[in-house]
C-alpha cells in the first residue's frame, strides 16, 4: 500500500513499472590475519659505545627483535643488523617472509635475555657475546586465527659474533645451544 502511494504521489500512472533494484556482485575480500600489538623494541642507547658494551647491546637488541619479526612479519630492523653471510640471520628472514606469505603470524616468544660472557676478539672491529635467553610458549595461527603449530617455552645459550663495521654494529653469526 505504501509503494501504491509513492508512486502516485511522483504523477507516474499507479499502474506503471516499479523500480526494481538489483544487487551487483561484489568481490568477496580475502581475510587477513588479525594484526597483533607486539611493540617494536627501541634500540637501546648503549650500542652507541663502540666497544664490548656497544656490542652486547647490540646482540641483546638483536635477539629481542626475535619475537617481535616472527610476530608481525616486519624484518626492517632486523635485516639492517644482519650481515649479508649470516646464515641465522638469514634463516630467520626466510622463515618470516614464507610464514606471512601463507598469511600466517606468530604469537608469543616473549623472550627474556641476559648477557654472560663477552670478549673483544679484534680491537673495535670483532666481538664475541654470549646471551641465556630464554623463550616463551609460542603459537602459528592461520588467517582465521587457527593454531597451524606451537612450541613449548626453552632455554638457550646463545653465542653471537657482533662486528663494528662503519661506525655500526652488524651480527656476522650466531648459534643457539639448548640450555637448562
Amino acid at each position: 500500500m505504501l509503494a501504491a502511494s509513492l508512486t502516485a504521489c511522483t504523477g507516474e500512472p499507479a499502474g506503471g513499472p516499479t523500480p526494481t533494484r538489483t544487487a551487483s556482485a561484489r568481490p568477496t575480500a580475502e581475510p587477513t590475519p588479525t594484526p597483533t600489538t607486539t611493540p617494536e623494541p627501541e634500540r637501546p642507547a648503549a650500542m652507541d659505545d663502540p666497544g664490548v658494551d656497544g656490542a652486547v647491546a647490540a646482540a641483546t637488541y638483536f635477539l629481542s627483535l626475535y619475537p617481535y619479526v616472527y610476530n608481525t612479519g616486519d624484518l626492517t630492523a632486523w635485516k639492517a643488523l644482519s650481515h649479508p653471510e649470516c646464515v641465522f640471520c638469514a634463516s630467520v628472514v626466510t622463515n618470516v617472509e614464507e610464514m606471512h606469505a601463507l598469511g600466517q603470524r606468530q604469537e608469543g616468544t616473549e623472550l627474556t635475555v641476559v648477557p654472560g660472557e663477552s670478549a673483544e676478539i679484534e680491537v673495535g672491529v670483532w666481538f664475541s657475546v654470549r646471551l641465556d635467553v630464554a623463550q616463551g610458549e609460542w603459537t602459528v595461527v592461520g588467517l582465521q586465527g587457527e593454531p597451524v603449530r606451537s612450541g613449548p617455552a626453552q632455554n638457550y645459550a646463545f653465542t653471537l659474533a657482533v662486528v663494528r663495521d662503519s661506525e655500526r654494529w652488524v651480527i656476522r653469526a650466531a648459534e643457539a645451544t639448548p640450555s637448562a
